[in-house]
């Protein structure tokens, strides 16, 4: 019996050690078959209805073994197309390229105004249902097209995309822009009493290479584009949400001044109803300063 009982211990742990030979990634795909996407930008389609969709990826060549290698000249690609659907884009583009788009490290998705201003609940659709896209992906609007933001250069990194992704990323350091990402957005889009902000990118053109800058937030009705705000202005509502992370504030005294960092920050909202049914908010702003510059 004792011995019966221990080779059907060897036979199940034998089993067991074959087993753990044929682990693997069931859908796991080689890094040659598929572009990473760095970055998407939606716009409304010229002259017809739909959409127009860009999609920066990353460029590498290939050489005879197999192996990746920089490409010598420009080290991304933009694909860009028209179609009724994101979805149908996606599938269309496997015309013109023979590697599969994989959205799992997309940076943002730039949304063009006048797209912005249709209103982008249904382009949010896609990437809420799609298993690749993640949630924490951060949404932007432009003052112009989204395919203009990804088709300007930047002296910086090689892949623009990856640039504005630092430049959104660094913002907290002035608090004068916003970080919405697609779940910030959809929830606040989905609440009663709550209107959604966005990052607002530009084409700074004073320059003699021209290049994206972010500057306010663009200001939304459910998922409608409504207005813009300025920086102070979005330094005003990051105030009053708690949202204050660093910043300068510049104080002059007859001719002398002084610039303050923003050490820490608060705002409270109290809204007032008075007997005439006349309603009034007041803010509160709480703020720990250090004086960084005086002159």
């Amino acid at each position: 019996m004792f011995m019966k009982h221990r080779r059907t211990v060897a036979v199940v742990a034998i089993s067991l050690a074959i087993c753990l030979t044929f682990t693997g990634c069931w859908d796991g795909r080689e890094l040659n078959t598929i572009s990473l996407v760095a970055g998407v930008g939606v716009d409304a389609a010229k002259g017809k209805s739909g959409i127009t969709m860009t999609v920066q990826v990353g460029k590498t060549g290939q050489t005879n073994n197999g192996k990746e290698k920089e490409s010598p000249t420009s080290k991304y690609l933009n694909y860009q197309k028209s179609g009724d659907t994101e979805l149908g884009i996606i599938r269309e583009l496997t015309h013109e390229t023979s590697r599969r788009l994989f959205f799992g490290h997309n940076q943002f998705i730039i949304f063009g105004k006048q797209e912005a201003e249709k209103g982008i609940k249904p382009q949010l659709d896609f990437f809420l249902r799609d298993q690749e896209t993640r949630l924490d992906v951060w949404l932007l609007t432009s003052d112009t097209t989204a395919g203009e933001i990804l088709n300007t250069e930047s002296d910086l990194s090689p892949i623009p995309a990856m640039d504005l992704a630092q430049l959104i990323a660094n913002q907290k350091a002035n608090s004068e822009s916003v970080e919405t990402d697609i779940l910030d957005f959809t929830s606040k889009m989905e609440s009663e009493g709550t209107s959604p902000v966005i990052g607002l990118v530009k084409i700074d053109r004073t320059t003699k290479k021209p290049k994206f800058l972010l500057s306010g937030m663009a200001a939304f009705k459910q998922d409608k584009m409504v207005g813009e705000m300025s920086e102070p202005e979005t330094r005003g509502y990051l105030w009053t949400m708690n949202k204050i992370h660093s910043g300068t504030v510049d104080v002059k005294v007859g001719n002398s001044g002084s610039s303050l960092e923003i050490l820490e920050g608060s705002g409270k909202i109290s809204p007032k109803l008075d007997k005439n049914n006349h309603v009034s908010v007041s803010i509160k702003i709480t703020a720990k300063l250090g004086i960084r510059e005086m002159t």
